[in-house]
């Protein structure tokens, strides 16, 4: 709806260079630090981007995860499935569909204790590992002629 100018602005995005054509960005307001959920009795090791060539990850629809990590799905071949939601993709992970969903570590978190019972939870935990750390800001239309003015107040 901001693309289209029928809103001023909207938050909270991460920096990507697609989005860089048409918005301009605010400085940081917050930081999302994207981990690998995994159910406990399936472990994974990982150190690079290479190393998860092996499972099947999953992914929500309209969120980025950086272009390092595309770059990395492309150049790897990575198994990725994508959801509609991250609810969606923990109960694909519950099930055993997906072997790893890439999710913010609160927002797991969150969805985790607030739309699953203890018994599904408990069988859930995130590798330590850091997927994609990135800032979020505010952004407005460069098609709009006051945008800029808007993303530093």
């Amino acid at each position: 709806m901001a693309e289209k100018l029928k809103y001023d602005g909207t938050a909270v995005w991460f920096i990507d260079s697609e989005r860089q054509k048409t918005f301009h960005f605010s400085e940081a307001v917050d930081k999302f630090k994207t981990v690998l959920f995994h159910r406990k009795d399936k472990p994974v090791e990982w150190k690079s981007f290479e190393d998860l060539k092996e499972y099947r990850i999953g992914l929500t629809h309209g969120y980025s995860y950086g272009d390092r990590f595309h770059a990395a799905e492309k150049k790897y071949g990575l198994k990725i499935d994508i959801s509609p939601t991250d609810t969606l993709g923990f109960k694909k992970l519950l099930k055993g569909r997906i072997d790893l969903l890439a999710c913010d570590l609160g927002v797991g978190y969150w969805i985790l204790n607030n739309e699953f019972p203890a018994s599904q939870r408990s069988l859930v935990t995130n590798d330590p590992n850091v997927l994609v750390e990135n800032t979020v800001h505010f952004i407005a239309p460069k098609a709009q002629k006051d945008s800029l003015d808007k993303v530093n107040t």
